[in-house]
């Protein structure tokens, strides 16, 4: 189990966002982040999905994904769906 030094809040109005990364991979790999920070340029959150791998909540990392590789985002709020 890893331990994280910091611990980030979640953004509680939009706290999941799922979307395909294209990073140094060969093709893109499907993303769901726990939001901790969304601006222009980045997305921030704990990374719970990657690809097929799944982790559990004390396994999650922080990782942020520049928004320039992002292929296509979706944010889902506790509500329903809401689509940029």
């Amino acid at each position: 189990m890893q331990v994280p030094d910091t611990i980030y809040p979640v953004i509680r109005n939009r706290p999941v966002a799922k979307f395909r990364y294209k990073g140094s991979h060969s093709k893109p790999v499907r993303r769901t982040v726990l939001l901790t920070e969304v601006s222009r340029g980045i997305i921030r959150g704990y990374e719970v999905r990657e690809g097929n791998e799944t982790r559990e909540p004390e396994d999650e990392v922080i990782k942020s994904f520049s928004r320039d590789k992002v292929l296509d985002l979706e944010r889902f709020s506790m509500a329903g769906c809401e689509s940029i």
